[in-house]
């Protein structure tokens, strides 16, 4: 065995002086041996002739076999390095992550040194593919797991390298190392599919989509302004103007008592005790108007701000505005000649009811844009930018959002 191996590598001299002196040996002991038994002594110079002239077909025999085993022996280590290359082709990995619409392959591109590892289908080292998801709550432990498993891969490629790359690899050792890196493998796409599967939850309620709300604070909804009842309209910026006292000789001035003085004899002018009111959005939904009707937002609609969870439903049609105005009608409010509307503060796509503890006017322009403008609401929904509406499609129900922001 000694001598095939030192024939494999090339060292044929020494080889073959040991299979000689092994059979020179041999035929010594024999013929000792039957001289010794046939009582001659030692062998006689007429055997050593014998010896001598048969030694020539031996060498020549003995040739024969060198070069038989040295071919043999070099094809024995092609084989071996082959067949390690085939077994232990670790760079041909694959593993499949993610569920339904987010399939993904976890893989290495190229081969050998030049092995990347990736994910596709658009190819992506496993840490910038993690980076995506980076609104995804609840992943911490699995992006420590893809970092930690990344390094390990990255070492055990090394040294998978390493080993294969001597004259003779150490297959046990590379067959080693590469159910090593097969279970850091695996553990990296484990941490994928979990981070994935979280993601399947984004803009549900217990992971909602952060938003920048695109409509103003509630406290810069203006104030509206209450005199005495008419069926005629008054505008609120005469109102507003009214002084603090005598207010009823100020207003029988201003339009449209100066051009129809009747209506200051008339019972609900007489009767008023020429206070303006004022009603805040943020006054609270219990403030009462002179006809004992109830205004003002609850707490829920009036407290638009960072941290409020919203839910976002396509629902079509918003209602109108029209009953917040019909309470302040029989003051001669009138949104039209004021250039305002009755707004759902938390619009109807949100979860904003049409109540009106949920309404009061605001600008008309404003308003009239304002669905649209949630609807275009920018939020990160699987690892694209998309508006609202576009992920509430794609997730095939309700979006819920939460606010981070407000329009000040």
């Amino acid at each position: 065995l000694d001598s095939m191996m030192a024939i494999a590598a090339g060292n044929i001299e020494a080889a073959a002086t040991r299979v000689e002196n092994t059979l020179a040996g041999l035929l010594t002991l024999a013929v000792n041996f039957l001289a010794g038994f046939a009582g001659l002594g030692r062998v006689a110079d007429q055997v050593r002739g014998v010896i001598a002239r048969i030694r020539a077909p031996i060498d020549r025999a003995l040739d024969r076999v060198v070069s038989w085993i040295m071919q043999l022996g070099r094809r024995m280590v092609v084989v071996a390095r082959a067949g390690v290359k085939r077994l232990l082709q670790w760079w041909r990995k694959r593993r499949a992550v993610g569920r339904g619409d987010e399939r993904h392959t976890l893989q290495f591109d190229g081969n050998e040194r030049g092995a990347q590892l990736m994910v596709h289908s658009t190819p992506l080292t496993p840490l910038a593919f993690v980076s995506q998801f980076s609104t995804v709550k609840g992943t911490d432990v699995q992006r420590a797991e893809v970092a930690a498993a990344q390094g390990e891969i990255d070492k055990l490629k090394a040294e998978i390298l390493a080993a294969q790359s001597v004259a003779l690899p150490d297959e046990a050792k590379v067959a080693a190392l590469d159910a090593s890196l097969t279970v850091q493998f695996n553990r990296l796409g484990s941490a994928l599919d979990a981070i994935i599967a979280k993601a399947a939850g984004e803009g549900s309620e217990d992971d909602p989509l952060p938003i920048d709300y695109p409509k103003r604070r509630v406290a810069l909804y203006p104030t509206i302004y209450v005199g005495p009842r008419s069926d005629e309209p008054i505008a609120q910026t005469v109102l507003k103007g009214l002084p603090a006292t005598n207010a009823k000789a100020a207003l029988l001035a201003q339009e449209p008592f100066k051009s129809k003085p009747a209506l200051g004899t008339k019972a609900h002018f007489t009767a008023w005790d020429g206070q303006v009111k004022r009603y805040t959005p943020t006054g609270g939904p219990s403030q009462a108007l002179p006809n004992g009707s109830k205004v003002g937002l609850s707490a829920q609609f009036a407290s638009m701000a960072p941290g409020v969870k919203l839910r976002y439903e396509d629902k079509g049609s918003t209602g109108g505005g029209g009953k917040i105005n019909a309470l302040f009608f029989p003051f001669g409010y009138r949104a039209s000649i004021d250039g305002m509307d009755g707004d759902h503060v938390m619009e109807r796509q949100i979860g904003g009811p049409d109540e009106i503890a949920n309404l009061w006017p605001l600008q008309k322009g404003e308003n009239r844009s304002s669905g649209a403008t949630v609807k275009a609401i920018q939020v990160r929904f699987q690892r694209k930018p998309e508006n609202v509406h576009v992920a509430r499609t794609k997730r095939g129900s309700a979006v819920y959002l939460l606010i981070r922001s407000v329009r000040g």
